[in-house]
């Protein structure tokens, strides 16, 4: 189920204090990662992404960095295109890094003779044409965000405050959420 479906935000809004299984997508707009000190390789298939930060997405959510739970996802530390999970994954992550306010990942691609597809999606990431990732995530502990209320009008709903969660997945996407 995604978050941007209406029907799976009533199902979290309905399921609060109930055990449920949900995959929720977290889009982010990941530019690659290039810090002082990083060498060119230009034989290198890794490139570095953001995967995911503490500010909301376009559906107003926001997934906290210290509350994922990644042990798991580096037991099998695949990438998706588009989190299409029937397709081969497109690399691995041979990192994983969650700081503070952030995650980063370090994925390698695979080349043209183990995966063609892969080697497109790689070489498209490098030409700057593909710069996002979303993470798919199983929100343990989450919150309401609303609006602050006014002179006691109704509070609006914006987004989930995930505290606590698995990541099963990420994926290399044409548009995040």
């Amino acid at each position: 189920l995604w978050t941007s479906e209406d029907a799976t935000r009533k199902l979290l809004e309905s399921s609060v204090g109930k055990k449920q299984s949900i995959m929720l997508q977290h889009g982010r707009t990941a530019e690659l990662i290039k810090e002082d000190g990083d060498e060119e390789d230009t034989e290198s298939r890794v490139h570095k992404f953001r995967i995911t930060t503490e500010t909301p997405d376009r559906h107003g959510d926001i997934v906290r960095a210290t509350g994922g739970e990644f042990k798991h996802y580096m037991n099998n530390p695949v990438v998706l295109f588009a989190h299409d999970a029937w397709m081969p994954p497109i690399g691995t992550t041979k990192k994983l890094m969650p700081r503070t306010k952030f995650v980063d990942a370090w994925v390698d691609f695979f080349d043209k003779d183990t995966y063609d597809f892969a080697d497109t999606i790689f070489r498209i990431i490098s030409a700057g044409g593909l710069k996002a990732v979303s993470i798919g995530f199983i929100p343990h502990e989450w919150e309401k965000i609303q609006d602050d209320s006014e002179n006691g009008e109704e509070q609006s709903f914006k987004g989930y405050d995930s505290t606590k969660g698995a990541l099963p997945e990420f994926s290399v996407v044409p548009v995040p959420a």
